[in-house]
């Protein structure tokens, strides 16, 4: 997967999103080494937090990480700020304070 993102950025492409499941108790250890290295290259990284229904019918009856979960994450990489939210919006977006890219969660 890093092999193909290195070579998407080698080529030309400018706006490289990556999208991530956050599945508590399975892949939370992966969370901010994951936004460090999109923030590292210049992509944005969106992480699905499914419902629990969802995450049990894949297999994980642990559930998913929230939202507030993220953010503190996220938080351990640089301060955040939530620029003009849109209610309406699917996924809640943050900028990191120090201008190093941006990173969000979605519910869906």
């Amino acid at each position: 997967m890093l092999d193909g993102l290195a070579l998407a950025k080698r080529i030309g492409f400018t706006k490289i999103k990556l999208n991530a499941v956050a599945v508590k108790n399975l892949v939370e250890p992966d969370i901010v080494p994951l936004a460090r290295y999109a923030r590292e290259n210049g992509f944005e990284s969106l992480y699905r937090v499914h419902a629990a229904r969802r995450a049990e019918a894949l297999g994980s009856l642990q559930g998913t990480a929230g939202r507030r979960h993220d953010r503190d994450a996220f938080r351990e990489i640089s301060p955040l700020t939530r620029p003009d939210p849109d209610p309406r919006a699917p996924a809640s977006e943050y900028v990191y304070e120090d201008g190093g890219g941006m990173v969000g969660s979605s519910r869906r």
